[in-house]
């Protein structure tokens, strides 16, 4: 290389001229690096995460709903409107924050290495992050759109960045992949979709075996007060006016009401307990006698219990 004071060629390792003593390092000119913007994926990871914290931060704003909402009408209103300022305020507290802060950044975007500048490339001030986080409502109003366009702007910007004035980069730090977090994403939405699916099959499935079960269980008291009831007339000739009078006491239920018996015909009915489930509350398993060749036979029915939670016998 040549000397840009005196022109003397001089070897490429030389850090001075050989000639005047001039130093090569004075005359290099270090280019500024070229601004990275942060990708879509890497936004959508970093939104995730940090929404998944402000949910966390929430909870007792939800826990205040859900208070509200077995009051009455006008302390609903209240505890809604309440819970949701929370909800809100703790977001906006959290956003412009961070994004304001030392690091430029909330935690979803320290992990993916992003950081939110101004136009110039410098730290926002607190009133333009809280102006960032309002911008976001012309973002989701737009169906969306204001966050889509985002990857096809010059600055990558979404509309809120063009709103707030504001860019996205990628400091270059070490940082997460956003691929392994929208794949954790993609993969924790999925888990929640197949709990689902099997809660819908596993939940309706367990609610009829427990009111099967509860029929059952009326079917067995009944059926021990019939054999009393067929012994009482049978030995007198006459149906007891009530079962403690044919000698039947009722084991003792959380799902059964009454169990009686009709002085008139010797139906015997089960009255199932508001306990016993929606399904089966207010609810009547019958028996009903009649006289056959071979004796009295007792026949299994009911007018308002679904067959499906019928036991077998009682189908037919």
């Amino acid at each position: 290389m040549f000397c840009t004071k005196c022109g003397v060629a001089n070897p490429d390792t030389a850090h001075f001229c050989l000639a005047c003593g001039h130093a090569f390092n004075a005359d290099i000119e270090v280019a500024p690096a070229a601004t990275v913007y942060a990708g879509f994926w890497q936004r959508f990871a970093a939104t995730f995460i940090d929404g998944f914290i402000v949910t966390l931060f929430s909870i007792p704003a939800f826990v205040i709903i859900a208070l509200g909402a077995s009051s009455s009408k006008s302390a609903q209103a209240i505890t809604t409107l309440a819970g949701y300022i929370i909800i809100y305020a703790i977001s906006a507290i959290y956003f412009s924050f961070m994004e304001s802060g030392e690091r430029s950044a909330t935690y979803g975007k320290r992990w993916l290495g992003i950081k939110v500048h101004d136009l110039d490339g410098n730290r926002i001030s607190g009133a333009r992050a809280f102006a960032r986080w309002l911008s976001h409502f012309f973002s989701y109003v737009t169906l969306y759109i204001g966050f889509i366009m985002q990857p096809f702007t010059e600055r990558k910007q979404a509309l809120h960045d063009m709103i707030s004035g504001t860019v996205v980069i990628d400091s270059g730090e070490k940082k997460n992949s956003a691929g392994v977090i929208i794949g954790v994403v993609v993969a924790f939405f999925v888990g929640i979709a197949v709990i689902g699916i099997l809660a819908a099959i596993a939940i309706p499935a367990y609610q009829d075996y427990l009111t099967r079960a509860r029929t059952a269980e009326g079917l067995a008291q009944a059926e021990g007060a019939s054999r009393l009831v067929e012994m009482y007339y049978l030995k007198t000739g006459n149906v007891p006016a009530t079962l403690e009078e044919a000698g039947f006491t009722a084991v003792p239920s959380p799902s059964i009401a009454e169990i009686k018996v009709n002085p008139e015909n010797a139906v015997i009915s089960v009255l199932f307990a508001p306990t016993a489930g929606q399904t089966l509350a207010a609810k009547h398993l019958i028996l009903t006698p009649s006289k056959e060749a071979t004796g009295i036979i007792w026949k299994c029915s009911s007018t308002d219990i679904l067959p499906r939670n019928l036991p077998q016998s009682c189908r037919y």
